[in-house]
């Protein structure tokens, strides 16, 4: 092999077990096959495909970006490698938790201020 090419090379945050893209592989030899590895545990080919292994996913907060070595092998046990950058794609989340600075007040205090209020939100 000489080249391997993905298809598109982003994936959104949170999607657990999401396909990245299409590889596909340069030969000089017409009709071999090719069997894939990658150097990141959480990813896998499946069909030709890169995508996240079933319950895995990744996180914008994290890592904005993630380097994916893909090694082709053919069946004169040659091989090629090239990384690939994934951009993870940030998406709107829900907030998280939210905190109150007091939690009591004072009786018959009209317009009184419990608290403040904190939102966390990633």
């Amino acid at each position: 092999p000489t080249d391997i090419t993905l298809s598109n090379a982003s994936v959104d945050e949170n999607a657990a077990g999401a396909i990245i893209g299409d590889l596909t592989v340069t030969d000089p030899d017409d009709g071999d096959s090719h069997t894939f590895s990658v150097d990141d545990a959480r990813f896998e080919v499946v069909a030709g495909q890169l995508k996240l292994k079933a319950g895995e996913a990744l996180d914008h907060e994290t890592e904005d970006t993630v380097n994916v070595e893909v090694t082709a092998e053919d069946t004169g046990s040659l091989t090629y490698s090239e990384t690939f950058v994934i951009t993870v794609n940030d998406l709107n989340e829900a907030p998280t938790d939210i905190t109150l600075s007091n939690a009591s007040v004072d009786e018959n205090a009209a317009g009184a201020i419990i608290g403040d209020l904190t939102v966390t939100d990633p």
